[in-house]
């Protein structure tokens, strides 16, 4: 695609159709080629390299705590300290627990 566009000139409108992608796809990759050459055509992983709301580490304190002292459920964890029922179930059977 990329050769298409630079070595035989053609429109990137024209090329991203045979492609069956969309012209913003293929100015992306164009401009990553660009930017990169070759590497920045490499597949990238799309999950986000930070998370905006991620638990804070004081409240997983707290959560280690009532769940190893208290032996308390996830939803009496989260009714004790106001947070949702689905960030406790998901940190609680994440990676991150260490019982």
């Amino acid at each position: 695609m990329i050769r298409r566009i630079i070595e035989d000139d053609q429109p990137i409108r024209e090329v991203a159709r045979g492609f069956g992608i969309s012209e913003r796809t293929a100015r992306k990759w164009l401009a990553r080629f660009r930017a990169e050459g070759l590497s920045g055509l490499d597949n990238r992983s799309s999950c986000p390299r930070t998370v905006a709301n991620r638990t804070a580490e004081y409240w997983i304190g707290v959560i280690k705590m009532l769940r190893r002292e208290y032996r308390l459920t996830a939803d009496e964890i989260a009714g004790k300290l106001n947070l949702a029922r689905s960030t406790l179930v998901a940190w609680l059977t994440g990676a991150a627990w260490v019982a």
